[in-house]
């Protein structure tokens, strides 16, 4: 290639990658690496430098970082044949897993190009082709929704678990929750998240397994075993999540996860740890969400690094231990590995105890996917696609996903009591639940004709 026809950055980065390889054969290893990482930094595609590097690990015997070198490259060029070979080499595994992610066709994660978002992300015009969500003029006034009314969401919620489970949980609520600082809130939060997750957080159990699993974030290596599942994102072929990310990060004022894709007919993006932030999106919401349902999706998992109870949720899901969807899934997978560290049986509790502490985890797990759901809308700005979203999840395949309506979705419990929808068993996910979902959309639509939810959709 004639130097005429190389861009500015990549002439930098050849500059730099140069110095790099002359401190290298100089014995100044650290040096070699900055100006190696700095050529990449100025040019991301130049994918010669990362082949260097990785050869470089393998010979050091570093194969796990050989191994993140050679990913980036292959999911920029799948037919680098030199990193496939090396790969191979150095870290079988990871490549077998590329092999069946390049396997699944058509390839779910080359979407369909959106328009570029704007220097101001939160003037999404630039990068929906849709018109944006026009609410109905209303007064403000809650109740415009039939289902739900401001005169009787509290007789629902009373409904949630049926009288036995609730009495149980406000009794359990009482137990060494006084005294404790306030549970932080957002204006968007359930009304009754916070003071479920105070019940939550006051029993012994879980203060002491949400401690350990908030330490394991720190250790990034062993998370390498729920990762495996996954492939890291790039913009170039991941741009509407890598932009849907960007926006809901923006919005709800959080740190930008890192991203990752995991090849699964499911729609539930899985925010994997906290602190750093690490974020999975399944290639069923990129093959069968249109961009405003996808970024619907993913804001309702950004939003859990505002409340940051992330850390509880995850012992909410080890304790119900709810069977897995599909076999060797990432959220169960990722719960299996959690549930190594933190082991129930060991827990020390009788088995009226822990079908106790299931109920309570299951009704603030409730609470907490309606407090989603409006992150989730204010990302997206259409109540619309967010209530389409909510119905494409319970979808049993991504075909019937793509073609599904909010409408067709109802349909199914017309004349059914909303508010027994929301009484479903602890061995359901509230996430998943189909008599959940239209729970949750009615209650959506409802929230977005309340003053508090109109003007933060605004």
């Amino acid at each position: 290639m004639a130097m005429d026809d190389v861009s500015p950055e990549r002439k930098t980065a050849m500059l730099k990658w140069h110095q790099a390889q002359h401190e290298l054969q100089k014995g100044h290893e650290a040096k070699a690496m900055e100006l190696a990482r700095l050529a990449l930094d100025d040019d991301p595609s130049f994918l010669e430098v990362r082949m260097w590097l990785a050869q470089y690990f393998s010979q050091i015997d570093e194969p796990r970082k050989a191994s993140r070198e050679l990913e980036e490259i292959i999911l920029t060029d799948r037919q680098h044949a030199d990193a496939w070979q090396l790969l191979e080499q150095v870290d079988p595994a990871t490549a077998q897993r590329l092999r069946r992610l390049q396997s699944i066709a058509p390839d779910p994660f080359v979407v369909a190009r959106t328009s570029p978002v704007t220097e101001d992300v939160a003037d999404m015009g630039d990068f929906y082709d849709g018109d944006e969500y026009e609410g109905e003029q209303d007064t403000g006034e809650a109740g415009g929704d039939p289902f739900i009314s401001s005169s009787h969401t509290d007789d629902i919620l009373d409904d949630w678990e049926g009288e036995d489970v609730e009495e149980e949980v406000v009794e359990v609520g009482n137990n060494g929750g006084d005294g404790g600082p306030e549970p932080q809130t957002f204006p968007w939060m359930f009304e009754q998240d916070a003071e479920y997750l105070a019940r939550w957080e006051a029993e012994p159990v879980v203060a002491e397994a949400t401690a350990k699993i908030q330490e394991l974030w720190g250790d990034l290596e062993a998370w390498e075993y729920v990762l495996n599942l996954c492939a890291h994102a790039t913009p170039s072929l991941h741009e509407k999540v890598f932009e849907a990310t960007k926006i809901a990060a923006a919005r709800l004022g959080v740190e930008m996860p890192e991203l990752f894709v995991f090849p699964e007919r499911c729609m539930h993006p899985v925010l994997i740890k906290d602190a750093p932030p690490v974020l999975a999106a399944p290639s069923g919401v990129l093959r069968a969400m249109n961009t405003k349902e996808a970024l619907f999706q993913i804001g309702r998992e950004v939003g859990h690094l505002n409340t940051q109870y992330l850390a509880q949720m995850q012992v909410v899901k080890i304790v119900t231990d709810r069977k897995a969807q599909l076999a060797g899934d990432l959220a169960s997978t990722l719960r299996d590995f959690l549930g190594d560290v933190i082991k129930v049986d060991q827990l020390g509790l009788s088995r009226d105890e822990l079908a106790r502490l299931k109920k309570l985890g299951h009704a603030w797990q409730q609470r907490c996917e309606l407090t989603a759901d409006r992150a989730g809308v204010i990302c997206c700005g259409d109540v619309d696609c967010a209530c389409t979203a909510i119905a494409k999840t319970t979808a049993s395949s991504i075909d019937e996903a793509s073609i599904m309506t909010v409408d067709a979705f109802l349909k199914q419990f017309e004349g059914q009591d909303v508010g027994k929808l929301a009484a479903i068993p602890v061995e359901e996910s509230p996430s998943r639940s189909p008599e959940y979902a239209a729970y949750r959309i009615h209650m959506l639509k409802w929230w977005a004709k309340t003053p508090e939810g109109m003007a933060l959709l605004a």
